[in-house]
């Protein structure tokens, strides 16, 4: 993987700071894509580990649109994959 570190992408795809499409995808490898959803898989581990007061609605919400910008990020990675029958 050329220069990009996986775990804070999945970091900045968490916070909305980034986001994964089909065309940003082409310039990865099979090899690649795995890291990638490796990384995006235990970032939404450790963001759902994080112990969240059940009063704090904000934090809450913060958690919850993170987990789903790491989901969604997922879908793109595996359909995408799967798309150009690539086996991650």
């Amino acid at each position: 993987m050329a220069s990009i570190n996986p775990k804070m992408m999945a970091h900045d795809i968490a916070k909305g700071l980034t986001s994964l499409n089909p065309a940003s995808l082409r310039k990865y490898s099979a090899g690649d894509l795995k890291t990638i959803v490796s990384a995006l898989s235990a970032a939404q581990r450790e963001i759902r580990a994080k112990p969240i007061p059940p009063d704090n609605l904000l934090e809450i919400k913060e958690k919850n649109r993170h987990i789903q910008n790491l989901t969604h990020a997922i879908t793109v990675v595996t359909g995408y994959a799967k798309q150009h029958h690539l086996q991650i």
